[in-house]
């Protein structure tokens, strides 16, 4: 049973990283392949339909990890928290971007989304390298880098 709950975990995280990995690589690259507004507004209209649906997959990883891995959950995302923070955010800024960009047709507005949509994906990219870069070395101390950008919170 537990080889089976594993291949689950492994076959639900595997699907949303290739699929996300699109949408994320899609949200780095708006400022440089959209040169013009035509351009931006056809990158973004074909990862738009599929961003809901990336996050199902994360949600069935977060519920699978919690129901079959409960110590591990907790050892995630207590070791991690900062970090789980920083990537929530991150999320909810690229999927605002993507939602409120087409809200005012103004260029300045379209322009504070379209970063908004490629900072969040920057931000949730080097939040998922952190976290597996944490899971591959047993989630130790991470070098001083990695921990002042995400641990620094005692100011």
């Amino acid at each position: 049973m537990d080889l089976l709950w594993f291949a689950i975990f492994a076959v639900l995280l595997a699907g949303y990283f290739a699929l996300e990995g699109f949408d994320l690589g899609v949200g780095l690259l708006l400022p440089v392949l959209g040169r013009t507004r035509a351009d931006r507004d056809r990158l973004v209209a074909a990862i738009a339909p599929y961003v809901l649906a990336n996050e199902v997959w994360l949600v069935a990883v977060a519920g699978t990890m919690a129901g079959v891995y409960p110590l591990l959950e907790g050892e995630v995302l207590v070791g991690l928290y900062p970090l789980v923070v920083a990537m929530l955010m991150s999320w909810v800024l690229r999927d605002a971007g993507l939602w409120f960009r087409r809200r005012l047709g103004g260029p300045l507005w379209r322009g504070f989304w379209d970063g908004a949509v490629a900072f969040g994906s920057l931000g949730l990219s080097a939040g998922w390298g952190m976290a597996l870069y944490a899971a591959a070395t047993g989630f130790q101390a991470p070098p001083s880098c990695i921990r002042w950008a995400c641990c620094s919170a005692s100011w």
